[in-house]
């Protein structure tokens, strides 16, 4: 048999047994959501076709959070199928290295990962928002809300606060202007009461000087502020945009998402946590099935069932635990992000590889 049909066959029993594992916990998960849902939305008002249409609609988001454990669980099952009916034996004894026979594991793994990242994350990331808004529909008025923003260029740094924000970012309350240099020194510092969004600019109401105006020797007094226009043409855009949650955030739109927080001073890491995985999710799955096809796989079918699906619980425990732990250090500051998210999948492959490498396969 040529080896090309050997890893077409052992990807296709990969793939069919994925597909089935994904529906069962589809549904597990989907019951889980109904429960959570019915529980803490009792006295919203929604009825049973609006818990089941809420409890749909959020799972397919969730869904990438269970997917290592899918491909861990059916690369084991399509091994152990495969042994049970001695082909993976016949295989071995053509000459394949085991760590070649590992591939197809590898590569259906990418494939759903890469299927999900590319595809699915947008269908969920909208499927998720809509969720959002049917649980905790927008008020009838709008509240007002506070912003703090910095916007960084060439010359310096400019920061806006504004205590209150109304008329979806036209109108800002409580307003202050402070432009600094890149020696971080106050250059003008205006307050105002209110400021509003007219014809591409900022116009100031009961504007007054902190900092950066001289006294006028004839009256003692600081001459009205004069504000530079680069401090009044900041977007109105970054006053109306709202922070949204990151599971209701597809891929291509966390970067621009990230920005955003960091321009307003609001935490960008858990959104940075959610892109780095996304991106990692391809290489997590690909590692994590041919780190349980090594768990399994063996010259001869042995009927060790039971040692081997302890082995493959095991090991999804440790790769929950470990991408739990390392993605509340990344989020926290302690460890970079990109190396939180990337470094369970790239060690999983290698442990596989090893694994392969000692078992003599």
């Amino acid at each position: 048999m040529k080896p090309r049909l050997i890893f077409a066959y052992l990807f296709a029993q990969h793939l069919a047994i994925t597909l089935l594992v994904l529906g069962l916990l589809v549904i597990v998960l989907f019951l889980g959501q109904f429960a959570d849902i019915a529980r803490y939305q009792d006295g919203s008002g929604h009825n049973s076709v609006g818990l089941v249409m809420l409890a749909a609609l959020r799972t397919p988001a969730l869904l990438q959070y269970v997917l290592p454990h899918v491909m861990l669980i059916s690369a084991a099952l399509a091994v152990y199928r495969a042994g049970s009916r001695f082909e993976m034996a016949i295989l071995m004894q053509t000459g394949i290295a085991g760590t070649r026979l590992l591939l197809p594991f590898f590569l259906c793994g990418v494939l759903v990962g890469l299927v999900y990242t590319l595809a699915g994350n947008p269908l969920a990331a909208a499927a998720y928002r809509k969720a959002t808004q049917i649980s905790a529909p927008a008020p009838a008025v709008e509240a007002a809300y506070g912003r703090e923003i910095v916007l960084a260029d060439e010359t310096g740094s400019s920061y806006i606060f504004a205590d209150q924000v109304l008329q979806g970012g036209n109108r800002l309350q409580g307003v202050q202007l402070i432009r600094v240099d890149t020696a971080h020194r106050i250059e003008i510092w205006v307050k105002a009461r209110q400021a509003d969004w007219t014809e591409g600019r900022w116009v100031l109401t009961d504007a007054q000087s902190i900092s950066g105006a001289k006294t006028e020797p004839a009256t003692g007094q600081r001459a009205a502020p004069s504000v530079p226009e680069s401090l009044l043409a900041f977007p109105q855009t970054v006053m109306a945009q709202r922070l949204a949650e990151r599971l209701s955030i597809p891929l291509l739109h966390l970067p621009a998402t990230i920005a955003f927080a960091q321009s307003v001073g609001a935490p960008s890491e858990w959104y940075q946590v959610q892109l780095h995985w996304l991106l990692a999710l391809p290489m997590m799955l690909g590692a994590v099935s041919a780190l349980s096809a090594a768990l399994v796989i063996r010259p001869l079918f042995s009927g060790q069932w039971g040692r081997d699906a302890v082995a493959v619980l095991m090991t999804a425990f440790v790769v929950y635990a470990a991408t739990s732990v390392l993605e509340a250090l990344g989020a926290g500051g302690k460890i970079w992000i990109p190396v939180a998210e990337w470094l369970v999948p790239v060690t999983a492959l290698l442990a596989a590889l090893i694994l392969a490498k000692t078992k003599r396969l």
